[in-house]
């Protein structure tokens, strides 16, 4: 029984002890203990939950760098292959350049759509300055990330990361999600397309004139140098003749014609006899309109004697080029009588 009486008694001593030190900790009640051991318990779940999603942020923020990366690496190259498409496929007469990430335009309504704040232009206007400038010379990207880190501190709370124009502009934009800013990450101008013509075709030391300041005629041809001079799918052509002199039509119209119709189809609706004839048109038809309606009045090819007699008969000029090229490449045996009859 002593034995006994001895182990209680320290028992009592012991639960004395921490009683005491309970107090000191501020536990009256030791049934509070165990409720703190349990909220302990629940905090340390909680806690490694946390870590855990912090864990996943982490590797998420890093797969979305990642993606930027390669994004932008993608969007670089499409510039380069843009670049190298025209530069291989520019004609004699028209010269055409792409200015990587140099054309801004339309970097407003980005703004305000990835924003959804409505007024505040002059705040606006700072932002887009902001990322104009960065591209004084060639779009820079570190330049664009240093934009979007102070507008993201700016956003955070930070009032001298950003020179605000409005007042009422910092609680409309720090109502923003922080993925609307995380989006603008995004914006890569898009290419600045510049084409020229060359005042003499064929020269490539020939001085170059902006097309848009070029005469009708000019950026027909510069467009049609062009579009013959790429592809091989089939195109069609609604009289190209338009605003060419006849110099235009035959050097730039016909040969560029001939030279590709033999890798692609090529269908063309003109008045001109040169475009028909000296480009050996294969096919030829001839269309009129009667009562409301298209119809075909002629099919067939230059050989046929129909043919020729309706492109004599149609095309102004028809009968001299027609005779002119059959004299060139058709005269044959036997034909001679119809050069005569005609």
């Amino acid at each position: 029984m002593e034995k006994w009486a001895g182990i209680v008694h320290q028992s009592e001593v012991d639960y004395q002890k921490v009683r005491e030190k309970l107090v000191l900790e501020n536990v009256r009640n030791p049934n509070e203990y165990s409720d703190l051991v349990n909220r302990l318990a629940a905090l340390d779940k909680e806690i490694t939950v946390i870590k855990e999603k912090l864990s996943l942020a982490d590797a998420h923020e890093s797969d979305a760098e990642k993606i930027l990366e390669s994004y932008r690496n993608i969007r670089y190259q499409l510039s380069l292959n843009r670049r190298k498409f025209v530069r291989e496929n520019s004609g004699k007469l028209v010269q055409i350049d792409i200015k990587t990430s140099n054309n801004h335009d339309g970097l407003k309504s980005i703004l305000r759509n990835t924003f959804a704040i409505d007024r505040f232009d002059r705040d606006y206007m700072e932002i887009e300055n902001k990322v104009k400038q960065q591209n004084s010379q060639s779009w820079n990207w570190n330049g664009f990330d240093l934009v979007v880190k102070n507008l993201r501190s700016f956003h955070e709370g930070d009032d001298s990361a950003w020179d605000v124009k409005d007042r009422r502009f910092v609680q409309a934009f720090r109502n923003l999600n922080p993925e609307q800013i995380d989006h603008l990450e995004l914006y890569c101008p898009e290419d600045k397309v510049e084409a020229g013509i060359r005042k003499k075709m064929g020269d490539s030391n020939a001085s170059i004139t902006p097309l848009g300041q070029g005469s009708p005629g000019q950026q027909t041809a510069a467009l049609l140098d062009f579009v013959l001079g790429y592809g091989s799918e089939p195109i069609n052509l609604d009289q190209p003749e338009d605003d060419l002199d006849n110099a235009l039509i035959y050097e730039l119209v016909v040969r560029r014609i001939k030279a590709k119709k033999v890798s692609r189809q090529i269908l063309v609706v003109t008045h001109n006899p040169n475009i028909v004839v000296h480009g050996d048109a294969e096919l030829v038809l001839s269309f009129e309109a009667r009562s409301g309606e298209t119809r075909i009045t002629c099919m067939g090819g230059l050989q046929e004697q129909k043919v020729r007699d309706e492109i004599c008969r149609v095309m102004e000029g028809g009968r001299d080029a027609f005779r002119d090229r059959y004299r060139r490449i058709m005269l044959v045996e036997g034909n001679e009588n119809w050069l005569n009859r005609n």
